[in-house]
């Protein structure tokens, strides 16, 4: 006879009768996690006038032989009240390997293999005192951790919800694993490939950036030297504008003539004097 999370509610029933405590939702979720791990949550809601009944009860199970024969892990939390003013308490159950989660939960589950992924066959029979006893105003169990392939609940991509069931909930659906997340390591691998990319780039752009030309300062002082010669009473020019007057001075043919030292004028390259102005030249 299997020792399961149905026959634990039952006892949790006899807890809640004997203290008259009125339950108005019941929800069950199984999730199917990697390597056969396994987490079943149970919340169920009561008015706040049996929050502590209540949460006695869920701890009486957390220690009962049950639980601890599995080698499951064993939670129970007091929720944030409702807008109804009714109090949610939560038994987490966390563990590993199908056969105890079958025991856990009274459930049936079948292997099949696929390719790299195994194909699982859920099944679970409400018709059990938890439903007939209980009678909770609202009953949902929820299965969800794989692909569902196909069901007969409401189902979407990664789970299934059946809510108040009147016949045996089924379901089959791709086991987890780790290929589920390799198009998310290939997405990051690529959008790291491509940052990494930007970088080289940018770097490379700052390596061979043309280099800003700078005139020398003695060439500056050259040209200014040149320009108060040529032109003695200007003195506003910027020294930008007196740089330029070096390159706007006619350059001598290194053969034929050459610039008087005074006024600049071109003269015969063996000039000793300017014909222009007289200034004696520099040898």
């Amino acid at each position: 006879m299997k020792r399961s999370l149905i026959l634990m509610m039952v006892f949790i029933l006899a807890l809640l009768l004997g203290g008259c405590i009125p339950i108005s939702t019941a929800e069950y979720t199984i999730e199917i996690q990697q390597q056969e791990q396994w987490a079943a949550t149970i919340e169920v809601a009561a008015p706040a006038q049996y929050v502590d009944q209540l949460s006695q009860s869920l701890n009486q199970i957390k220690s009962s032989q049950q639980i601890q024969s599995s080698g499951a892990q064993v939670t129970v939390e007091t929720l944030p009240a409702l807008p109804n003013g009714d109090v949610p308490h939560r038994l987490t159950i966390k563990g590993q390997g199908y056969q105890n989660l079958c025991q856990v939960i009274g459930c049936s589950i079948d292997v099949t293999d696929a390719n790299i992924q195994r194909n699982l066959r859920f099944s679970l029979n409400p018709y059990t005192a938890i439903y007939s006893s209980m009678t909770p105003q609202q009953t949902v169990v929820t299965l969800k951790g794989g692909q569902i392939i196909s069901s007969n609940g409401v189902q979407s991509s990664n789970s299934v919800t059946w809510t108040n069931p009147s016949e045996v909930m089924q379901a089959e659906m791709i086991e987890p694993s780790w290929w589920d997340y390799l198009p998310w390591i290939l997405g990051g691998i690529a959008i790291l490939g491509i940052l990494g990319l930007l970088v080289l780039f940018g770097l490379w752009k700052m390596v061979n950036k043309p280099k800003s030309i700078h005139q020398p300062v003695q060439a500056r002082q050259t040209a200014k030297h040149l320009a108060s010669k040529v032109y003695p009473n200007n003195q506003s020019s910027s020294p930008a504008q007196l740089f330029d007057l070096q390159h706007q001075q006619p350059t001598p043919s290194p053969t034929q003539d050459k610039l008087c030292t005074q006024c600049r004028e071109r003269i015969p390259v063996h000039s000793v004097f300017c014909p222009n102005c007289g200034a004696r030249q520099s040898q």
